[in-house]
């Protein structure tokens, strides 16, 4: 066990000698009366993880190459399958003409190291430190699902004169840096410096603390990259 943690810690640690890259995720609905789930993995690994949802491999996933799912409203099941590591598997609730943004992310642990895929925030693209050669253009791989719901989606209807409770938005993080300081943004990612930062917060952080420690960072970068006039 002690050596396969040491080759998953060893492949985060390689990732760190790619090039940061920006993936843009497609957000059109692939069938308007279906749900459109998006599932990318934005940590840098090396590897392909096959996608399961409701048992059936659907496609596969990798930092360059999200995968975008029409699926049938209700509860479904989502999972991968690594071998040296547990597979977590998410139930979500999806409705019809919605789509949803799922993170698929190495959960290192102490004793125990998981595969996980969460809900995220709207993504209008996402940066990835890659080994593959950069391309003009990145096309999603899309799957359109028939399979059925494990529980089926039904809208709640307001039976009595209490006012409809508000649909809760987690706070969007603007995914689009100020276009006047891009360059200097991007050339600050570019760095050594920026790529080892990434290395230890994936080394040292796991679910929101990650999330945190991601956004703080870029924060700095934006920060600095305020005072010049590129």
């Amino acid at each position: 066990m002690k050596k396969i943690l040491f080759f998953l810690t060893l492949s985060l640690i390689v990732t760190g000698c790619g090039t940061m890259i920006t993936v843009p995720i497609d957000q059109t609905l692939i069938e308007e009366d279906k749900a459109t789930v998006i599932v990318f993995h934005e940590q840098g690994l090396t590897n392909k993880f096959p996608i399961y949802f409701d048992k059936e491999h659907v496609g596969d996933v990798t930092s360059e190459k999200p995968l975008k799912l029409s699926v049938i409203a209700g509860e479904h099941e989502m999972y991968t399958k690594v071998a040296v590591v547990i597979d977590r598997v998410t139930k979500k609730v999806y409705e019809a003409g919605e789509v949803y943004y799922m993170r698929l992310w190495f959960d290192q642990g102490v004793w125990v190291s998981s595969i996980r895929i969460d809900p995220t925030y709207e993504r209008l693209s996402y940066e990835v430190n890659s080994h593959q050669p950069e391309q003009t253009e990145y096309v999603h791989s899309q799957v359109k699902l028939d399979s059925p719901p494990l529980k089926p989606y039904t809208k709640s209807l307001n039976t009595s004169n209490k006012p409809l409770a508000t649909k809760t938005i987690a706070p969007t993080i603007d995914p689009e840096p100020n276009k006047l300081n891009a360059p200097c943004i991007q050339r600050m990612k570019n760095t050594s410096d920026y790529s080892n930062s990434m290395k230890e917060i994936i080394e040292n952080n796991q679910g929101s603390k990650y999330e945190e420690q991601i956004n703080i960072l870029n924060k700095k970068i934006e920060m600095a990259c305020s005072e010049y006039d590129y």
